[in-house]
C-alpha cells in the first residue's frame, strides 16, 4: 500500500531535490559539493552521493553538505543515515519545508510514526496545502491505528485535491478499518467509473480494495471474482492473495487457501492477518504449524492497541493446542 503511494512521489521528489540543492546558503562550496549539486539536478543520485560524501569528509560540519548528503541518502533508501544527517543540518533550516518533509519521509520509512507525524505537521505549517505531506501524514496516522485523525487528514487531502487518485486509495483503506464498507464500495466504484487519471496498477489495487468491502458485506462470490481479476493483472498483489484465500476458506477449500496465504507471507512477512489465517487453517491439519503461526501472531500483536481484545483469546488457543500437541 505504502509502496504504491511512494511511486507517485517520484516526480515530486525530483523537483524537490532540484529545489533543495539550489537553495542558497552562503558557504564557500568546494568542487565536490558543486559537482554533487549538478549530479543531483541531473538525477544522477549515486554520483551525487559519491561527491557529497567526499565533500562531507572535507567539511563534516557544513549544514549545506549535511543537508544535501542527507536528502540524497533518503532518496536512495538509506533512511537511517539520511535522517541522522538531516537532523544535524536542521538548525539553520527551521523555515525549510523541504527538510521537514524529508525528515518525515525518512522516519515513516523507518516506522518511526510519531516522529514522522511531527515532521509532516511541521512541513504543513510551512506549506499548508502540500499534497505529499497530507498523504504521508494520513498514512502515518493509519499505521498507528489513529483512524479518526487519519480520516480527518484524508478528507482534507480530498477536499483540496479531489482528483488525487492516491487520496482515494488512502481514504478507502481508512474507511475499511472503520468498517464503513458501503462507503468504500461507493467511493471505489465512483472512482473506477470516473475519468480520473489512473495507472493500471492503481486501478488493480482499487479493485482489490473494493473486493475487500464486498467480502465484508457478505457478497463473497462477487468479491472472489474481483480478487481473481486483480491477481490476473498482478499475481503478487498481497491484499488480493489474502482476500482470495478468505473466499476459498468460505468454500472449505483450505488447501488452496493455504497456498495463497503462504505466497502472500513470502511477499509481506510483517502482515499480521496472514499469520492468524494460517494458524486457523492449520489447526486440524498440522498442530505444530498452527502453534507456530499463533505464537508468531501473538508476538506481533502484543503491543498493538488494535488487537488488545484478542490477546486473551490467542493465549487460550495456544494453551489448548499445546495440550493437544
Amino acid at each position: 500500500m505504502i509502496k504504491l503511494v511512494k511511486v507517485t512521489y517520484k516526480i515530486f521528489f525530483l523537483f524537490l531535490i532540484f529545489m533543495f540543492m539550489t537553495q542558497c546558503v552562503t558557504v564557500k562550496e568546494d568542487k565536490y559539493l558543486s559537482l554533487g549539486n549538478q549530479f543531483a539536478r541531473d538525477g544522477l543520485y549515486r554520483e551525487a552521493l559519491d561527491s557529497y560524501t567526499r565533500a562531507y569528509k572535507k567539511n563534516p560540519n557544513s549544514s549545506v553538505v549535511l543537508k544535501n548528503l542527507g536528502s540524497v541518502l533518503i532518496h536512495l533508501g538509506s533512511y537511517k543515515k539520511g535522517v541522522s544527517l538531516l537532523q544535524k543540518a536542521l538548525p539553520p533550516y527551521q523555515k525549510s519545508f523541504e527538510i521537514h518533509f524529508l525528515l518525515a519521509e525518512g522516519h515513516r520509512a523507518l516506522s518511526n510514526y510519531s516522529k514522522a507525524i511531527y515532521y509532516y505537521q511541521k512541513s504543513l505549517e510551512l506549506n499548508k496545502k502540500s499534497r505529499n505531506s497530507l498523504r504521508g501524514l494520513a498514512w502515518s496516522y493509519y499505521n498507528i491505528s489513529y483512524y479518526s485523525q487519519a480520516l480527518k487528514t484524508a478528507k482534507k487531502l480530498r477536499s483540496l485535491y479531489s482528483n488525487d487518485f492516491d487520496g482515494v486509495i488512502i481514504l478507502s483503506r481508512i474507511l475499511l478499518k472503520l468498517e464503513r464498507y458501503k462507503s468504500v464500495y461507493k467511493l471505489t466504484q465512483k472512482t473506477l467509473r470516473s475519468k480520473l487519471k489512473q495507472n493500471l496498477k492503481g486501478r488493480n489495487y482499487l479493485h482489490s480494495i473494493q473486493a475487500e468491502a464486498l467480502y465484508a458485506l457478505g457478497q463473497f462470490s462477487k468479491a472472489k471474482e474481483l480478487f481473481k481479476k486483480s491477481l490476473r493483472y498482478d499475481p503478487l498483489l498481497v491484499s488480493a492473495l489474502v482476500g482470495l484465500s478468505k473466499c476459498l476458506i468460505k468454500e472449505n477449500k483450505s488447501e488452496k487457501a493455504i497456498e495463497y496465504l503462504e505466497k502472500a507471507l513470502r511477499l509481506k512477512p510483517d502482515m499480521k492477518e496472514i499469520y492468524l489465517l494460517l494458524a486457523k487453517n492449520y489447526e486440524k491439519k498440522n498442530i505444530k504449524k498452527s502453534l507456530y503461526y499463533y505464537r508468531s501472531f501473538y508476538r506481533m500483536i502484543d503491543t498493538d492497541p488494535e488487537y488488545l481484545s484478542s490477546l486473551r483469546r490467542i493465549r487460550s488457543k495456544i494453551f489448548n493446542l499445546k495440550k493437544g500437541a
